[in-house]
């Protein structure tokens, strides 16, 4: 579910980065979506293999650990051959995953508002990863406790999943049900289009007192001056 739901994310993130970098550069290069379609599919198979490996060569069994003696309880774990291998493959590959998806996001973060898509993803993005870097931990202190190892994992997933849902449509449903007038493309007199940012842009320009511009001189020119 983690590949599947932040891989198009992911691809739309590199694609704003791109559009911005090439606008940058003069090179306008369509990004088609078969091109992210490809990207999605291979951030998936990364995922994939070693999981299928894992379960065609190494599957799991229902393992009964007796951790707390003291208690009288016998706990039914899933453990197998090179499952903490296989663990710690899985959780590297994400941890990956997160770090370039926050580098991407971060570079984004200052776009303007017509592209404010890209800043709902990167907060999507931020709020994965600090959740993993809370739930990871708790869940390797709490394996030897099964009710609270599966409460806490469930709990993981469904923020990370819900904060997805928020950021991504949430916004979008405000602005259609609540302000359908702000559903517009906004335009200058003259038919520009006309962003945040160019306002702040043009106030700042109006707002620049003239003193550092070199004065012209007072002296009348004469006729006589004029060459033709």
């Amino acid at each position: 579910s983690f590949v599947l739901i932040y891989g198009h994310l992911y691809a739309k993130a590199f694609r704003y980065l791109l559009v911005m970098r090439q606008r940058k550069q003069l090179q306008f290069r369509p990004i088609p979506d078969l091109t992210l379609f490809l990207y999605v599919f291979f951030y998936l198979m990364v995922f994939s293999i070693p999981l299928i490996v894992w379960t065609t060569a190494f599957p799991l069994d229902a393992v009964r650990k007796d951790n707390n003696p003291d208690n009288d309880k016998v706990n039914i774990v899933c453990d197998g051959d090179h499952a903490g291998l296989f663990w710690g493959v899985i959780l590297g590959l994400g941890a990956i995953s997160l770090v370039v998806g926050v580098i991407v996001a971060f570079l984004n973060r200052k776009y303007h508002d017509f592209f404010s898509e890209a800043t709902y993803i990167g907060y999507a993005i931020f709020t994965a990863c600090i959740t993993c870097c809370v739930v990871v931990p708790m869940v390797f202190i709490l394996y030897d406790t099964p009710h609270a190892f599966y409460i806490v994992i469930m709990l993981g997933i469904f923020f990370v999943n819900v904060s997805v849902v928020v950021f991504l449509f949430f916004p979008k449903l405000y602005i259609i049900i609540l302000k359908p007038q702000n559903n517009v493309v906004p335009l200058d007199a003259l038919g520009a289009v006309k962003t945040k940012r160019a306002k702040i842009s043009s106030s700042q320009i109006t707002a620049t007192p003239p003193s550092h511009l070199p004065s012209l001189p007072s002296d009348n020119i004469n006729d006589s001056d004029i060459i033709t």
